[in-house]
C-alpha cells in the first residue's frame, strides 16, 4: 500500500537514505564526534518528511494553470489544458490525476458537455471510490443529465466522505426530482434548511422545495419568507436552466425558477 502512495514512497525513501547516512557518518567519525551532525541530519530528515507528508499538494503546473482560468470562467481554456496534460503527462501521482480528472469532468459539466463529463468524472472515482470531490461532481453531472436516482447516490457518498454539509442542498433537489420516499424527503429537507452560512441560492431551494413539500402554514410562511430574502440566488438556478435546457432537469428546474419567482413576489406585495 505504501508505494501506492507517492508522498509514503518518497519520504520512506528519504528515511532508508538519511538513515544510512547517518550510519555512514557514525562508522567514519565515532559516535562522540558525529553526535551534532548526526543531530542535525535527523532535524533535517524530519523536516523533509513533513513537508512531504503534510505539505501542500498543488498538483501539476498545468493542474494550478486550469483551477486559475476555472476561476476566471475560462472553461474551454481549462478543457484544452488538461486534456493535453492527460494526453502527455507521465506522472506516477494518482492523486494528482484523480484532481485533473475532477477538474475537467466540472469543466466539461459547465460548458454543457454531459456525456464528457460523466466519463471523466468517472475515470476519477474508478481511481478513487472514495474521493469527496469527485463523487460529489459525478453527483451533479448525474443530476444535470437527469438521472435522479444516480445523483442521489454519489451525493450522499461524497457527504459519507466528508464532503461539505452545505451540498445537501443539491440532495435534497436530487431527491425532489427523483420523487422517492416523501416521509424521508420531508424530513432531510427540513433538516439541511436549518443548516448556517448557506450560499442564498442554496437557501433558496431548499425552502423552495420546503413550502412544497410541508402542510403546516406557519412552516409554509416561514418558507415563503426565507424565498423572498433569498430571492436574488434564483439566478444561480435560472443559468442551471438555461444550461440544461434539453434534459429533463432542465426543463424541470425552469418552472420551478419560475414558480420561486411568483412565490417571492407574492410575499413582497402583502407588505
Amino acid at each position: 500500500m505504501i508505494w501506492r502512495d507517492p508522498r509514503l514512497r518518497r519520504a520512506l525513501l528519504v528515511s532508508l537514505g538519511m538513515t544510512v547516512l547517518i550510519v555512514v557518518v557514525v562508522g567514519l567519525r565515532g559516535p562522540e564526534d558525529s553526535f551534532p551532525l548526526v543531530v542535525g541530519l535527523v532535524g533535517v530528515m524530519a523536516v523533509l518528511q513533513a513537508l512531504m507528508l503534510f505539505g501542500p499538494a498543488n498538483g501539476s503546473p498545468a493542474l494550478q494553470q486550469a483551477r486559475s482560468l476555472y476561476r476566471r470562467g475560462r472553461f474551454v481554456d481549462v478543457i484544452d489544458v488538461l486534456e493535453q496534460y492527460l494526453a502527455t503527462e507521465e506522472s506516477e501521482d494518482a492523486a494528482v490525476k484523480v484532481q485533473t480528472l475532477t477538474l475537467l469532468g466540472n469543466t466539461y459539466r459547465q460548458v454543457g458537455s454531459l456525456a464528457e463529463s460523466e466519463a471523466r468524472l468517472r475515470s476519477a472515482v474508478e481511481l478513487a471510490p472514495e474521493d469527496k470531490q469527485a463523487l460529489y461532481g459525478l453527483g451533479r453531472t448525474m443530476l444535470a443529465r437527469g438521472e435522479y436516482q444516480r445523483a442521489v447516490r454519489h451525493i450522499e457518498a461524497s457527504l459519507e466522505n466528508g464532503q461539505r454539509p452545505a451540498v445537501r442542498a443539491e440532495l435534497a433537489l436530487a431527491m425532489y426530482y427523483a420523487e422517492g420516499q416523501f416521509d424521508s424527503l420531508v424530513k432531510f429537507t427540513r433538516k439541511a434548511s436549518h443548516l448556517w452560512n448557506l450560499e442564498d441560492y442554496r437557501t433558496l431551494i431548499l425552502n423552495y422545495l420546503l413550502y412544497n413539500l410541508v402542510d403546516d402554514d406557519h412552516e409554509r410562511e416561514i418558507a415563503q419568507r426565507v424565498c423572498q430574502n433569498t430571492v436574488r440566488g434564483v439566478a444561480y438556478w435560472e443559468s442551471q436552466a438555461r444550461r440544461y435546457a434539453d434534459t429533463d432537469y432542465g426543463r424541470r428546474l425552469a418552472a420551478d425558477v419560475v414558480a420561486i419567482k411568483t412565490l417571492a413576489s407574492k410575499e413582497q406585495s402583502s407588505q
